[in-house]
């Protein structure tokens, strides 16, 4: 039987804590990268920039070929 290794990537320095009470070694699977939240709000403000700008693509489109008919 093949050995199986998984590891957790979390920003969540308190949910770690908690799995320390049942696992003491957890550290050794969980990876800690904190994130800035100036970085999270670039990234929601970017996703949603692209998300409105797809939409407004694909009217645009769907106009052109409603107005060549």
């Amino acid at each position: 039987m093949l050995p199986i290794y998984f590891r957790f990537i979390t920003a969540n320095k308190e949910y770690i804590e908690h799995l320390k009470r049942s696992n003491p070694d957890i550290e050794k699977i969980v990876i800690y990268k904190p994130i800035l939240l100036s970085e999270f709000r670039s990234k929601v403000h970017s996703l949603l920039f692209n998300q409105q700008q797809q939409k407004e693509d694909k009217d645009k489109f769907i106009d052109s070929n409603m107005t060549n008919k």
